[in-house]
C-alpha cells in the first residue's frame, strides 16, 4: 500500500514510473562513472609540449589552426571559418523533430603550442566544440546563414557545432611521429617498388642479372630487394616528419575539447556529480514506490 505522501508518484501512471525510474537510475549511474573517468583521465595525464611529447597516450593543449592540406575551411550551414564542424537538420513532425540530414567534417587540423605543431585526426574522438548555433527556417537547406522564420518559427531546425580557428583546444589521445623514416609500412613500400620494377623486365635484368642467364637467381633477387629498400629509405629521409594525435587502440578516451585542461576536468567533475545526484533521486523515488 502506498502512503498518502507518495500518492502523487503513482497517480495516473504507476506502470510508467515503475519502468522509467530504474532506467533513469541505470543511466545516471553510467553517466556518473563515465564523466568521473573522463575527469580523472584529463587530470591524471601529464600535459606535454608538442616538441617533446613522447609516443603513446598524452595530453596536449594549444590553439587550433588549419592543416595546410585541408580544403574545407568553412562550416557548411553558417559559412563560418572553423577547423572542425558538425551539423544536423531536423524537420518538424507534429510535436517532435526528425533528423533529415547530418554531416561531420573528417579533415585533420593542427594544434600549435609554443614548441611546435601537431596534426590532430578527429576520427573517433569525443568532441567538445567551441561554438554551437541553432536557428529555424522554412527550407530543407538554409539558403543563407540565419535566414530564420523567427526564434522558434520555421519547419526546419538547423544545428551547427564548430571548433573555431585559433580556439584553445585540449587533446587527449595517442601521439606518434609519422612521415619520413618514422613512417610505418616499410615492407609494403619495398614490395610496391619491386612490383613496378618487375613490370619492366628488360631494365630489371639489365640492372641485376649478373650472370646473364636471363633470370634472377636468389642472390641477384636479394640485391634487387636491397636496392629497392635503399630507394624507399632515401625517399623517406627527404620527407618531413610530423607529430600526430589519433584514437588510442587500447580503448582509452580520445578527447578533443575547446577548453583548457583544468576547466575541462572540473566540468566533467560537475557532470559526474549531477549524474550521481540523479542516481540517488531515482533510487529514493523507487524506494518510495515500493515501501
Amino acid at each position: 500500500m502506498y502512503h498518502s505522501g507518495q500518492a502523487w508518484l503513482v497517480a495516473g501512471h504507476p506502470g510508467e514510473l515503475l519502468l522509467i525510474l530504474p532506467i533513469a537510475a541505470l543511466v545516471s549511474f553510467y553517466l556518473t562513472f563515465r564523466y568521473w573517468s573522463l575527469a580523472r583521465s584529463v587530470a591524471d595525464t601529464a600535459l606535454a609540449r608538442v616538441r617533446s611529447a613522447p609516443h603513446g597516450y598524452v595530453e596536449l593543449y594549444g590553439r587550433a589552426e588549419f592543416d595546410p592540406q585541408t580544403e574545407q575551411r568553412k562550416a557548411p550551414l553558417t559559412g563560418r571559418s572553423c577547423v572542425w564542424w558538425s551539423y544536423t537538420i531536423a524537420e518538424k513532425s507534429g510535436r517532435s523533430w526528425a533528423i533529415v540530414d547530418r554531416g561531420t567534417s573528417a579533415e585533420p587540423f593542427v594544434l600549435h603550442d609554443d614548441s611546435g605543431a601537431c596534426r590532430v585526426d578527429p576520427d573517433g574522438a569525443m568532441i567538445k566544440p567551441s561554438s554551437r548555433t541553432v536557428w529555424y527556417g522554412s527550407e530543407s537547406w538554409p539558403s543563407a546563414p540565419y535566414s530564420t522564420g523567427g526564434l522558434m518559427g520555421g519547419r526546419y531546425r538547423y544545428t551547427e557545432q564548430r571548433i573555431d580557428e585559433l580556439a584553445g583546444v585540449c587533446v587527449l589521445g595517442d601521439c606518434a611521429t609519422v612521415g619520413g623514416l618514422a613512417d610505418g609500412g616499410l615492407e609494403t613500400d619495398i614490395a610496391a617498388v619491386l612490383h613496378v620494377w618487375k613490370d619492366d623486365q628488360a631494365t630489371l635484368l639489365k640492372r641485376f642479372d649478373r650472370d646473364g642467364d636471363g633470370t634472377l637467381n636468389a642472390t641477384e633477387w636479394e640485391q634487387a630487394r636491397e636496392a629497392a629498400r635503399n630507394q624507399v629509405l632515401s625517399q623517406r629521409a627527404q620527407a618531413p616528419t610530423v607529430k600526430q594525435m589519433t584514437k588510442p587502440r587500447d580503448g582509452r578516451a580520445y578527447l578533443i575539447a575547446a577548453s583548457d585542461p583544468a576547466h575541462l576536468a572540473q566540468r566533467y567533475r560537475w557532470q559526474a556529480a549531477a549524474g550521481l545526484g540523479g542516481f540517488f533521486v531515482s533510487v529514493v523515488l523507487i524506494a518510495h514506490l515500493y515501501l
